[in-house]
């Protein structure tokens, strides 16, 4: 019989562990931001080829008669290239 209760309080507390573990997720979850195109200290763009979000301030520029293109890194601006046909391998 004590084996039985010692069974039972040992899952409650991994019950109750695992429920405040969740509780304490779902919180940090909901208190972060969609990317909303600022962030604190700068603006963020987006990548056109990827879709990741970074600040100007660390993007890569890539201006044409289209615009103004921000990119993640090389790879994603040499992919762009490539697409426009500006670019050969």
């Amino acid at each position: 019989m004590n084996w039985i209760r010692l069974i039972l309080i040992v899952m409650l507390v991994f019950l109750g562990r695992s429920l405040y573990q969740s509780f304490k997720r779902k919180i940090t979850i909901s208190g972060q931001k969609e990317p909303s195109g600022e962030i604190v200290g700068g603006k963020m763009v987006k990548d056109e080829i990827c879709g990741t979000y970074i600040p100007v301030k660390d993007a890569i520029v890539e201006k044409n008669g289209d615009g103004v293109h921000y990119f993640c890194s090389a790879q994603c601006r040499e992919h762009y290239l490539l697409e426009q046909g500006k670019r050969t391998v």
